[in-house]
């Protein structure tokens, strides 16, 4: 039922629409350029030539192997995607029936529901369709826990078993940290509140104190083993580190107040579209359809699920607070684990509920945030659902196995038509309500297909590229900037174009139809020395434009024009770095060293004079500014601005020797004491301010 849509499309339909799930393929793209020896790890070829903009997003590191092999043998980018899910779908499915069945020991039947159940999450289905495929690597965690498992199985420190678990699951865990972020995180808040539970648990039923003393001489005799695991956990974690700390660093963090928090119902909020409760649902709590991001909130567990679930801790709790005073309670029968093991989930899960639901706007995650490092780069946390759904079914499927011997010792006989049928009704319930028939969006993988064949391929010796002028198509510039990032991979050429939730320093593109666009474009490459071998892509006709020159992307300017800086003038195009944006009286310098790049006719040939209207940052506190005026790399004057002074006129001789055949200036205001209003606490503005241009103009030196 989960690919139900691709099926009945014959395989063309994707689950998403064409913004995350195409950001999806471009980074599983990515991997596969990586491993042909094509690209840098770090550094995808968009935003280019920015390093490290593989940060920017999750990285998808479990789902490159599958896709890569795909691509391999030959299989287009957009079905190496498709049939990657399908295979971290059937790793889902096949992880679960192992760990319910090897590890946990219930009956097949049962492991073969509770396999079902994991594979066919409503809550899944509606994060794919949105385009969140990444948060699908929860079908990964089942491998951690089969891992946890057979440590514990090992009860000798010394055998190779538990040596060997423990070392997957601590290496496994950070490589799922880098392939989804949020999956990683909130597996790990989970394990530390349920590895909290569990062994206060312990030492509550097995003796209080005397437990205590055995478990920390427990912990004692696997000191090495658990350093061990420690070393291995915090070298696989390298590359993570790598890829995010310095984006990290660079500020990349998400306000608190951009978290959105879960309501008491969102637990349960299966969304109008669920086969079972949508209905229900969409009478009875409209308003939850129409809040702003509802569909990260429509993850809730459905009904029959949650209620068996409840269900079962319930009575396993009853059951070991009644068998408390019995000791060793690791060393009771099977069933008395999976109590102990139901017990300690189910808590887990309800005390991860309470953390993150808010009730009336106040919500105990504002504790989470500030104590648990990496909290502060969650932002939608109703996702916590899906990490959850694992432990809620393997406790459900617990009562289950429990609900069917139950029955075994009630009727005194191995077979009975009654209770069988209503166990058959409430597995068919299980299975029903994860069913979501809403009509969400779909990626056409012959319409995108067709979109990268028609663009030629790239000219030889292009360097990078951008997306010409928009006039023709109503294409939203996220999208369009998905399609240059795309194209990028596809014909092998980096585009300074990109998407996702963070940008690199500076760069101001996401708007493909703003006015100052292909000034912006100018301003990027030239920051970045990128003045050969760029060419402009119009992406609906599919063809190439070679800038000869930066210089041509803007009007080169006539001797004795005045070129005016404020928001209706035109001097924003050649601004090139350390500018603020144009304001009503003109455009200020925001950093120590700021440049202009301006175009001249190219039968300019002579001296000329640069007429700046300028004023300076100066006050009463800060009394004087200093400016030094570079032009094509040569010092030609220093101008002093002082408080009290009316802005004026001045004026830079510039010899004809300067230009050197270049047909152009290359002008650098290096602000020599730059300070912000901030820093002199004159108003909250951290803009290291210097010179504000009004106006300028170049003209001959023989003119008037």
């Amino acid at each position: 039922m989960f690919f139900r849509h691709t099926l009945l499309s014959g395989g063309d339909a994707l689950p998403g629409d064409r913004g995350d799930t195409r950001l999806l393929i471009v980074i599983c793209e990515h991997w596969f350029r990586v491993i042909t020896g094509r690209d840098p790890w770090l550094s995808p070829n968009f935003f280019h030539p920015v390093e490290g903009v593989l940060g920017y997003s999750d990285a998808l590191l479990l789902y490159a192997p599958p896709y890569a092999t795909f691509r391999l043998i030959g299989v287009d980018m957009f079905s190496a995607f498709q049939l990657t899910l399908t295979v971290v779908h059937i790793i889902g499915f096949a992880g679960t029936v192992v760990l319910l069945r090897r590890c946990i020991g219930l009956p097949s039947w049962v492991c073969a529901v509770g396999g079902v159940l994991f594979l066919s999450l409503n809550g899944a289905y509606v994060a794919a369709s949105h385009s969140h495929s990444q948060l699908l690597s929860i079908w990964f965690i089942p491998i951690l826990g089969i891992a946890m498992a057979a440590y514990v199985k090992a009860t000798d420190p010394r055998q190779w078993q538990g040596w060997l678990a423990g070392s997957v699951f601590a290496s496994f865990f950070s490589v799922l940290c880098y392939t989804s972020f949020y999956t990683g995180w909130f597996f790990f808040l989970f394990g530390m509140v349920s590895c909290a539970i569990g062994a206060s648990g312990f030492i509550a039923l097995s003796g209080g104190r005397h437990a205590l003393v055995s478990t920390i001489s427990f912990l004692r005799s696997r000191m090495l083993q658990l350093g061990f695991f420690v070393v291995i956990g915090l070298v696989s974690f390298l590359p993570f580190w790598l890829t995010y700390l310095p984006v990290k660093a660079g500020g990349a963090v998400r306000l608190v107040t951009e978290v959105q928090l879960p309501t008491l119902i969102d637990l349960i909020n299966v969304g109008s579209g669920n086969f079972l409760w949508g209905a229900p649902f969409e009478k009875l709590f409209k308003s939850l359809e129409m809040r702003p991001g509802g569909h990260e909130l429509k993850l809730g567990m459905p009904l029959i699920l949650t209620a068996l679930f409840l269900a079962t801790v319930i009575i396993n709790l009853v059951r070991l607070c009644r068998s408390g005073k019995r000791r060793n309670l690791l060393l009771q029968v099977i069933p008395e684990k999976q109590s102990y093991l139901a017990v300690t989930l189910g808590v887990g899960v309800v005390l991860c509920w309470l953390l993150a639901v808010q009730f009336e706007g106040i919500s105990l995650w504002w504790w989470v945030y500030q104590l648990v490092p990496g909290a502060d780069a969650i932002r939608a946390v109703g996702r916590f659902n899906l990490v959850l759904a694992l432990p809620v079914i393997i406790v459900a499927m617990i009562g289950l196995a429990q609900l069917w011997d139950f029955r075994r010792k009630v009727y005194q006989a191995k077979y009975h038509i009654g209770p069988a049928v209503i166990m058959v009704f409430l597995c068919l319930g299980l299975a029903a309500e994860q069913i979501n028939t809403q009509e969400f969006s779909f990626l056409s993988k012959s319409e995108e297909l067709t979109r990268l064949r028609q663009v030629s391929p790239a000219p030889h010796g292009a360097q990078a590229f951008f997306l010409g002028e928009l006039l023709d198509t109503e294409e939203p510039s996220w999208a369009l900037q998905i399609d240059a990032m795309l194209i990028a991979q596809y014909h092998d050429i980096p585009t300074i174009h990109g998407y996702s939730g963070l940008s690199p320093p500076g760069w101001q593109l996401s708007d493909l139809r703003d006015s100052h666009y292909v000034a912006t474009v100018r301003q990027w490459l030239i920051r970045h020395g990128l003045e050969h071998g760029i060419y402009a892509l119009d992406p609906i006709t599919g063809t190439w434009d070679n800038v000869a020159s930066i210089a041509q992307l803007v009007p080169n300017v006539e001797l004795g024009k005045e070129i005016h800086f404020d928001t209706n003038g035109e001097g924003y195009q050649y601004a090139v770095t350390g500018w603020s944006a144009p304001e009503s009286w003109g455009m200020w310098s925001e950093a120590p060293e700021s440049r202009l790049v301006i175009p001249l006719n190219p039968e300019n040939n002579q001296d000329l004079i640069l007429s700046v209207l300028a004023t300076a940052f100066v006050n009463e506190v800060h009394r004087e500014q200093n400016i030094d005026v570079v032009v094509n790399g040569k010092l030609l004057k220093r101008w002093s601005f002082r408080y009290g002074q009316p802005g004026s006129d001045r004026t830079v001789e510039i010899p004809s020797a300067l230009l050197n055949g270049t047909p152009e200036l290359r002008i650098t205001f290096k602000i020599l004491n730059a300070l912000s209003p901030k820093s002199l606490n004159l108003w909250n503005d951290s803009r290291e301010l210097g010179i504000e241009l009004i106006k300028i103009k170049v003209f001959a030196k023989t003119s008037n």
